[in-house]
């Protein structure tokens, strides 16, 4: 329903399979799929919501084989996930657990990306670390869903800080 704002999903039976795939897909998580759904909203092109689905299966299949774990449990533990299969320009990435961040207090000096851009590959990826924008608020105070993206390489972890996650409610 997320996805579909004021139009009804029975008249979009192929987009509303996808949609429901995409909730299994995503184990529950509320955060996430609104911003996904938020994604989708925009564009209501089959073959469109379909790599959204596959991108994702691809992510979390991934997770599972290299960790065990699905990545919303990862996350909300407070553990990074492999995102590097969401975009070709991604190798090595791990998503850091997201933050709330006020946008009168600038805290890093790393490019922002927002999450519907790294996802559709509509813009090329800062070849170091970022912050992956989630969700941003429309009203005052303007704070922001946030999460560091950073590479990982073969034998350690380049340029990960992990920080402690605040609550968003």
């Amino acid at each position: 329903m997320l996805a579909f704002g004021s139009m009804d999903e029975k008249d979009y039976p192929n987009l509303a399979a996808v949609a429901s795939e995409l909730s299994t897909v995503l184990g529950g998580s509320l955060i996430t799929a609104n911003v996904i759904a938020d994604l989708l909203r925009g564009n209501h092109d089959f073959k469109f919501w379909l790599r959204i689905l596959n991108r994702f299966k691809r992510m979390v299949d991934d997770n599972l084989s290299m960790y065990g774990e699905h990545p919303k449990e990862m996350l909300e533990n407070e553990r990074p996930i492999d995102i590097s299969t969401f975009n070709t320009t991604l190798s090595h990435r791990r998503l850091m657990p997201p933050r709330v961040e006020k946008d009168h207090y600038p805290k890093q000096k790393l490019n922002y990306v927002a999450f519907g851009d790294l996802i559709t590959g509509s813009i090329s990826v800062p070849n170091d670390q970022f912050i992956l924008v989630a969700w941003e608020a429309r009203l005052p105070p303007y704070t922001k869903l946030v999460a560091e993206v950073s590479c990982v390489e073969e034998k350690h972890d380049c340029l990960v800080s992990p920080r402690k996650r605040r609550s968003i409610i």
